[in-house]
């Protein structure tokens, strides 16, 4: 089953939201806003997939390592990579990630962000989320997304035959998430 059908199964109540046992479950705050857990729930579905099979990405919200490290020592945290599977540690540096993320597309957008464009910022990086928002909706995203970023996420990107989606398919793929969360 792939992320999206576990979340249509998820909003629509043929799925029960998961019971998460350990440290995960005594960590996690009953109530996040609204984007935040979408996205823990897109990244690590909530805990229960802490690790990427295509990349370094790890923890609660998928931090590769050289962005978890950067945000660390830029912000002053004594925290270890490992410390991406401690819920309060990824959420405290996810949340410096997203505000310095809105930071760049306010200016490069000269608006504020949806919350769309904000998961974008953080899967794809701001400058690249930016130009993949300012392209032509039938933009083919491997003449904007980074090789790597491609590989990483096969599904978002391509189409079941293997050919490069339009941005406007990508970006309604994502939009769903935040649509269809139920409120």
């Amino acid at each position: 089953m792939d992320i999206l059908e576990d979340f249509t199964n998820f909003i629509t109540g043929k799925r029960k939201n998961p019971e998460v046992s350990g440290k995960v479950q005594e960590a996690q705050p009953p109530q996040l806003d609204r984007y935040t857990d979408v996205v823990h729930f897109i990244e690590s579905k909530r805990g229960k997939v802490m690790d990427a099979k295509t990349s370094t990405a790890k923890g609660h919200f998928q931090f590769i390592d050289k962005t978890w490290s950067d945000y660390v020592t830029k912000n002053k945290l004594d925290y270890t990579p490992e410390d991406r599977y401690d819920f309060e540690k990824s959420k405290k540096v996810f949340e410096l990630f997203t505000q310095d993320n809105v930071k760049v597309l306010r200016k490069e957008l000269a608006r504020d962000p949806t919350d769309t464009e904000k998961y974008m910022a953080h899967k794809l990086g701001p400058g690249t989320a930016a130009k993949f928002m300012k392209s032509t909706p039938n933009a083919s995203v491997d003449k904007i997304v980074s090789k790597q970023a491609l590989a990483a996420n096969k599904n978002v990107f391509y189409t079941k035959e293997g050919k490069p989606k339009k941005v406007r398919e990508v970006y309604s793929y994502f939009d769903d998430f935040f649509i269809n969360q139920p409120q």
